[in-house]
């Protein structure tokens, strides 16, 4: 079958007449393909909204839902098709095709590929990836339409059994499924004893054990960095949707322990460091059973003892890191009421200064001094270790007012100088 088009459409036209012919429609595929390809994204509404292009594509393939050759070629087709604009142009054209491949249901030619061929991983990759371009209406926007539609058929269900299946599909597994979740809120109607409950895709996430699947693959994949950082991105999301759930689970599952494990073993990535701290900040906030384990593992002495690597390794690039391990260590040395007042815990400040956290703290001050948030978090690190007053000796000694002093005077940013008075009040109090 030879032949070149310089338009889709034209493809498309001979498809619909050779269709039956399997070895056709292959071929079709594949030029659409290439001619997609070379097409920008802001040009591809036009297949839509003129020539109803996804209704008539699906048509074509349903006799061949059966033949993994062509569906892989579709999945190609997809992969070009569903490209979206860049953020930067303001157009959100392309979405017109991520509504008609989910409401034609010809992304379930592809579902029902991976449920019977349980063991192809390399077509699996490419599913997952076709189940996250359909997540979205544009760059971070989420198509929440969409989300609720392909969990609804089965897209969750089978992203989580698949990812148990094969410990390599554990990264993609968890990047789709935080996909699926990624602001979602819109509720799905479930029919339970005839009363409608509502569930958001979350829901039905923590529903299905997600955070077991995660659990079990930090413990395989804890040196894999992908993996790792997919996962904490994936809780990151599903702690967004609902803290209380997220947090009780994150404990139920022994995911802290799995924390420490990667926070030791890739102290020679920023990205995955930075993944797991912010995950971690949100899940210690307001959750004090999290914070004593948090002590009770002897994590700040790990968290710690990675911090000092890292910055033999990275220097300044350090900074965002050592900012939001900052935020988690005063997270820690905090409790905070159900009514929202706050004070300091003594039994945890004390775990803090056994792991040297106020050596990070008062190192940071001169590691980082044009890196103004990073500062401004060690700052107020040093005035809640200082508080109960039994380790202001320690912190003098180790040169915190010293510094604070110098960053004082030398600093013309208003939110620094309001801390330093503040840490150096905590620190000069009654001595």
């Amino acid at each position: 079958m030879l032949f070149y088009r310089e338009h889709v459409v034209d493809v498309l036209l001979l498809l619909e007449q050779f269709y039956h012919d399997a070895f056709a429609t292959k071929r079709c595929l594949t030029e659409i393909s290439r001619l997609l390809r070379a097409t920008p994204p802001a040009s591809l509404a036009v297949l839509a909204t003129d020539y109803h292009f996804v209704p008539r594509l699906h048509a074509c393939l349903q006799p061949h839902a059966a033949n993994m050759d062509i569906v892989h070629s579709l999945c190609l087709v997809l992969q070009h098709l569903l490209r979206l604009p860049d953020a930067t142009d303001g157009s959100t054209s392309s979405a017109l095709h991520h509504d008609h491949v989910v409401e034609s249901g010809l992304w379930k030619i592809v579902l029902d590929a991976m449920k019977r061929d349980l063991d192809n991983v390399a077509f699996h990759i490419i599913g997952f990836a076709l189940l996250s371009s359909l997540c979205y209406a544009a760059p971070f926007t989420p198509h929440e339409t969409n989300q609720r539609d392909l969990v609804h058929a089965g897209a969750m269900d089978m992203v989580l059994h698949i990812t148990t299946l094969h410990s390599e599909m554990t990264a993609v597994g968890a990047s789709t499924l935080a996909d699926l979740c990624y602001k979602n809120r819109t509720s799905l109607a479930m029919c339970v004893c005839h009363d409608l409950a509502e569930a958001t895709n979350a829901d039905r996430a923590f529903k299905a054990e997600a955070f077991q699947l995660f659990s079990k693959g930090l413990h395989r994949a804890f040196r894999d960095a992908a993996s790792v950082s997919s996962i904490a991105a994936a809780i990151f999301h599903l702690h967004v949707a609902s803290p209380a759930k997220a947090q009780q689970c994150f404990l139920q599952w022994s995911l802290l322990d799995r924390w420490v494990t990667c926070v030791s073993a890739h102290v020679d990535a920023l990205d995955v460091q930075y993944q797991l701290l912010r995950t971690l900040d949100l899940l210690l906030r307001h959750n004090e059973t999290a914070k004593d384990a948090f002590c009770a593992k002897e994590m700040p002495f790990h968290l710690v003892t990675a911090l000092d690597a890292m910055h033999d390794t990275f220097g300044v690039a350090l900074a965002p890191v050592a900012y939001v391990a900052a935020i988690v260590f005063a997270s820690v040395a905090v409790t905070t009421t159900s009514a929202g007042a706050w004070f300091v815990h003594g039994g945890r400040i004390q775990n803090l200064i056994k792991a040297s956290v106020h050596s990070f703290a008062v190192s940071s001050l001169t590691h980082f001094p044009k890196a103004i948030p990073a500062l401004e978090q060690c700052i107020r690190l040093v005035e809640l270790l200082a508080m109960p007053g039994t380790y202001r000796a320690i912190l003098i000694r180790a040169g915190a007012a010293r510094h604070i002093r110098y960053i004082y005077t030398s600093k013309k940013h208003d939110g620094v100088i309001v801390l330093c008075e503040r840490a150096l009040g905590a620190l000069e109090s009654g001595s």
